[in-house]
């Protein structure tokens, strides 16, 4: 289970480091935000409320030692947060900024050292223009938790170049799809997931599908779900917009 854990006495809550194997020792000491990550570690936590914040952590059992003034101290599971999606189409290749873009579904096919495939629509057709200055861009999605009406985590989970641009206008409604791709390798690392809605094994393969995507998990990423062990080859993401909220999931599979 994620835990995030910081100091949030500066405007920018989402500095951090991402902590995720155990054999680690490293002593910091600061006065600015820090947030840290643990995916995947024992941990025992002492808490003392002083005036700076401390931690250190010791291979191979992680301790975490925190002082801070108590009403700093900010801790949530993952699990309990609303999930929200951001669209941002980059402009550094064209000499402009970058814009973020309401999206109402994207579909991904996200896998190790093979070509992700995203698709983006978007409702209406007022922001064509801010595409068409954008048409060398780079399509990302950003995953953020949000609790108690605050972003309390930010991360780009899926990323392509754009490649195609459509428009299409009917008697009722407007939209733009964007399709993209883009090649890319990510380290290995090992997780536990939970929340499993469907299983299948396809000659001797594994699949998963889980309602809530993990904002951490890569292709390549070696997965535990209930009795199953296996490498995460291929994500497949899809999310749309509905009137009470999201229908979202997330197949993982061997192949």
């Amino acid at each position: 289970m994620p835990i995030l854990a910081w100091v949030n006495n500066t405007a920018d809550p989402f500095t951090g480091t991402l902590i995720i194997s155990p054999v680690l020792s490293v002593t910091t000491s600061a006065n600015i935000t820090i947030q840290i990550n643990i995916l995947s570690v024992e941990i025992v936590s002492d808490t003392y409320f002083d005036a700076d914040l401390q931690l250190q952590f010791i291979s191979p059992e992680t301790t975490l030692i925190a002082t801070a003034s108590q009403d700093d101290i900010v801790i949530f599971a993952t699990e309990f947060a609303d999930i929200y999606y951001l669209f941002t189409l980059t402009g550094k290749t064209d000499n402009t900024t970058d814009v973020e873009i309401p999206i109402s579904s994207f579909q991904a096919r996200k896998q190790n050292g093979s070509a992700t495939y995203l698709q983006v629509t978007i409702p209406g057709v007022e922001s064509a223009g801010q595409i068409a200055a954008r048409s060398n861009g780079t399509l990302k999605i950003d995953m953020a938790y949000k609790q108690g009406g605050e972003f309390l985590q930010r991360k780009n989970i899926i990323q392509a170049e754009l490649t195609s641009i459509r428009l299409d206008e009917g008697t009722k409604s407007k939209t733009i799809t964007l399709i993209g791709y883009k090649t890319e390798s990510f380290t290995k690392k090992s997780m536990t997931l939970t929340g499993s809605t469907y299983r299948s094994v396809i000659d001797g393969k594994v699949r998963h599908r889980i309602v809530k995507p993990n904002i951490y998990l890569n292709p390549g990423d070696t997965v535990t779900i209930g009795d199953d062990v296996f490498d995460a080859n291929v994500l497949s993401y899809y999310f749309m917009a509905i009137k009470k909220g999201i229908n979202q999931n997330m197949e993982i599979s061997e192949s």
